[in-house]
């Protein structure tokens, strides 16, 4: 390869990477006022088993892009920096792996796929190729490739729950099983399955809570996906407060707003509270994924003993409750 040619692979290289930093920095001020990407009219269940916010992985992302596009440019411009050639050969064969562990949880463990997920790992693969051009070494694009692939594998081998099967969900209550019914009660149930960091869902929630008088109190059970800390604990406070309103859908309102009830003596929850709310968030997500369904607001109507009826979206569930959409 000419000195030429590997110098404008180098620069595609560079230019690209901050192209990619330039796109999550979009997205990233998209989600800081509400929108995304990767968001239809459901909010994704991957974002609530994330140990980190969507906006501190973003952050992550585009630091890492513009660290790595500078470093290869470094190496253009000084030619003897051959440890900086493997930082850059190491950091990219990492995030094939890191984005191969995150894409095969999603596809087999979740059934979804994040758009931005998917389209970072395009990037890193894009990347990786004009890098292993610049330096002439298809080496390390054969190299990153089986890491990203082995990590997929990997994860397909693994099963989150071997404890909860596919038939025991299917044959078992559908509102037992998520956790939330009272089998004792006689009327039509309602389930409303929200994630507390969902923006559709908190428009659902609001609007239930304007029209408390569409459903009796007794009608309507809740359950809620999310694992990460900020999640468990909203729904905790929840879970440990609910029996003591008499509007459910307020409180739940005012907890996912992270308004402070200044009428109200709010119960923190126990440790046993959250690591029950942890298990039942947990069995909703997978009874989710069972169903078909990648996204929330949920809503299961219990039409009769033998037709469960589920609708997905707040425009969808406003509708059938007869709720006029904001």
């Amino acid at each position: 390869m000419t000195k030429g040619l590997k110098q404008r692979w180098v620069i595609t290289c560079s230019i690209f990477g901050y192209f990619a930093a330039m796109i999550l920095s979009i997205e990233l001020l998209m989600q800081s006022r509400g929108a995304s990407f990767c968001k239809t009219v459901t909010c994704d269940i991957i974002d609530d088993y994330t140990r980190f916010s969507d906006t501190f992985i973003l952050g992550v992302g585009i630091l890492f892009f513009l660290l790595l596009s500078t470093a290869i440019l470094i190496t253009h411009r000084y030619a003897k920096a051959e440890w900086l050639s493997v930082v850059i050969t190491l950091a990219l064969v990492g995030s094939m792996a890191f984005e191969g562990v995150l894409l095969g949880f999603q596809f087999f463990s979740l059934q979804s796929i994040c758009l931005i997920c998917a389209g970072t790992l395009a990037t890193v693969f894009l990347l990786l190729t004009f890098w292993s051009l610049s330096v002439a070494d298809n080496k390390i694009l054969l190299t990153g490739a089986v890491v990203c692939v082995s990590s997929i594998i990997g994860m397909y081998i693994l099963n989150p729950d071997p404890g909860l099967g596919k038939n025991e969900i299917a044959l078992a209550p559908v509102f037992q099983q998520i956790g939330f019914a009272d089998p004792t009660v006689q009327k039509r149930r309602l389930t409303l399955i929200t994630s507390m960091t969902c923006p559709h869902c908190k428009t659902v929630v609001q609007q239930i809570a304007l029209h408390k008088q569409a459903i009796a109190k007794d009608r309507l059970a809740f359950a809620f996906i999310g694992v990460n800390e900020k999640s468990l604990y909203k729904a905790s406070l929840f879970a440990a407060n609910a029996e003591r309103t008499d509007n459910p859908m307020n409180l739940l309102s005012a907890i996912k707003s992270g308004q402070i009830i200044n009428s109200m003596e709010l119960s923190l929850p126990d440790d046993k509270i959250l690591k029950n709310v942890r298990k039942k968030n947990l069995r909703t997500s997978q009874f989710l994924q069972l169903m078909g369904l990648t996204g929330v607001p949920a809503l299961i109507a219990e039409e009769n003993t033998d037709h469960i009826h589920i609708l997905v979206g707040s425009k969808e569930i406003l509708q059938y409750l007869r709720i006029e959409m904001p």
